[in-house]
């Protein structure tokens, strides 16, 4: 097939010609031709029925930017990746080839409306959506691929040639297998009385094997039964439960339990990684007045306190409640018009 007549040049390259616009939009020269639409029906109507001539400007330009491809192509060009292009119509269909901005590939659309950039896109994005059919390197990569002719089907001395899998499998299967020597009854004899022989310098434990040996524990680092029996003596019994632990005391104490049964007192309690402390104490109140009492151990956060009169005759109508209290002390208050004794008080919390 022969060429046809190519063109030179653009349509009006070097002439007065205007841009022709992608769509119709209401502010346009009623005249104006768009892609979209082509020429108004405006300029198909008689001049005497109110229709306008089409512009000589939009005829140039239509037709410069329709043969501006076709001398793109005319030249050899090949069109590359646009993003305003493929904004502009929703994407590149599938089947599409494009040119890499290197000029070296070219790659097809596996998708329709495909808007992923091959030249700059991650290959795990590219891959999806594009293959690469064609690169100006495709003479070398063939060259590196091995011609059928060089498949040879026995074995030699080329460098150049492989054996095919099947003459493998075939010259393989001529020899015997590594270490199986059924086949010959004297050396089987011979590998047998080598394998029930011991090397006569062979020593176990810097001894001698050329007669028999006796090995103490000392001599392979290991507990005689005597050591044995003294260290597993001397643990706990599990089926016991902690009823044979010596010193019970210490043991609560390095349990974290650990209090003070007297008034003032407490008792630690060991939840997990943090204390509980209960505290307890008894006071006497002045006529109408307070006392500010300290703990024993600051307490932190859940404070908790409780007061109460040992009193519990119901005519003396004692009224004793906290004015107070800190992670350290509590202050208690009476307005009585007498002394009160005996008043307890009780605070919960955790150790500080």
């Amino acid at each position: 097939m022969k060429n046809p007549n190519l063109i030179p040049k653009p349509f009006a390259q070097n002439g007065q010609k205007d841009a022709i616009p992608a769509n119709h939009k209401s502010d346009l020269p009623s005249q104006k031709a768009t892609w979209d639409t082509g020429f108004p029906q405006i300029t198909m109507m008689p001049v005497t029925a109110g229709g306008l001539p089409p512009s000589g400007r939009d005829f140039n330009g239509i037709l410069n930017q329709i043969s501006d491809n076709i001398v793109y192509l005319s030249q050899g060009g090949k069109f590359k990746y646009s993003q305003e292009y493929a904004d502009s119509t929703g994407g590149y269909p599938k089947g599409a080839i494009l040119q890499s901005d290197d000029e070296t590939r070219e790659f097809q659309s596996l998708v329709d409306n495909n808007k992923i950039n091959f030249n700059k896109e991650s290959s795990e994005k590219v891959n999806a959506a594009w293959k690469q059919v064609n690169t100006t390197q495709l003479l070398d990569e063939l060259n590196k691929k091995l011609n059928r002719s060089d498949v040879v089907q026995s074995v030699g001395n080329s460098k150049a040639q492989v054996m095919s899998q099947n003459a493998v499998t075939d010259a393989l299967n001529t020899k015997q297998d590594k270490g199986d020597y059924a086949t010959n009854s004297a050396l089987n004899q011979v590998n047998d009385n080598a394998n029930s022989r011991v090397p006569a310098g062979r020593k176990v434990n810097g001894k001698d094997l050329s007669s028999d040996i006796t090995l103490s524990a000392g001599d392979v680092n290991a507990y005689t039964r005597q050591e044995t029996d003294n260290r597993t003596n001397t643990r706990l019994e599990k089926a016991k439960n902690g009823a044979d632990i010596p010193d019970k005391p210490g043991f609560m104490g390095n349990l974290g339990f650990t209090g003070s049964l007297h008034t003032p007192g407490y008792v630690v309690i060991p939840l997990n990684n943090r204390k509980l402390v209960i505290q307890w104490g008894a006071v006497s109140i002045p006529i109408a007045g307070s006392i500010k009492v300290s703990y024993p151990l600051s307490v932190g956060r859940g404070l908790a306190q409780f007061v109460s009169s040992m009193d519990t005759n119901p005519t003396n109508n004692y009224r004793v409640s906290i004015a107070d209290s800190t992670n350290n002390t509590i202050t208690l208050t009476s307005t009585n018009t007498h002394n009160i004794t005996g008043v307890m008080w009780l605070a919960i919390g955790e150790v500080v």
